[in-house]
């Protein structure tokens, strides 16, 4: 097919192929540039490809936030949090133990397990523990810090 001048092509008849607005449908596109003089005619140059990346967006928590867990005293309770983003988020979980007024990330070890991950498991909650409130960070380089919704043990 012949470029011509038109959006979102710009240039066509140089030795400069200008693509504004280049879209996920082009992705896999390939461009060669063909020259002609008195001599010879349609003489293509190599091709080259075109290939568009999805943009940076900052995390979200569209995939699922975390709930409520009733448990007795020294059961198991798993938050779960499913975070978008690109780049793809890294996950941190924080608690909240004054009624979210103030939080700290998750300390490592016992009791808790999986800070970093999309599901943090409490194993034999204690009744201290009751009425702590459980966050997911997600951070990528568009935006860091990113909170889910608070959920309680």
């Amino acid at each position: 097919m012949n470029l011509t001048d038109t959006a979102p092509y710009n240039g066509s008849a140089t030795g400069t192929l200008a693509i504004t607005g280049a879209t996920a449908a082009m992705n896999g596109y390939q461009y060669h540039c063909l020259a002609s003089n008195s001599v010879q005619t349609n003489v293509a140059s190599n091709a080259a490809t075109l290939t568009v990346t999805a943009a940076n967006v900052a995390p979200s928590f569209t995939g699922g936030q975390p709930s409520n867990q009733t448990v007795t005293a020294g059961g198991n309770a798993t938050f779960t949090a499913t975070a978008s983003g690109t780049p793809a988020p890294t996950l941190k979980w924080q608690v909240s133990t004054d009624g979210g007024s103030t939080w700290a990330d998750v300390p490592a070890g016992s009791p808790y397990s999986g800070q970093t991950t999309g599901a943090l498991t409490i194993t034999g909650a204690t009744l201290a523990m009751n009425g702590y409130q459980y966050q997911c960070l997600a951070s990528n380089s568009v935006q860091s810090n990113v909170a889910s919704n608070a959920a309680r043990y």
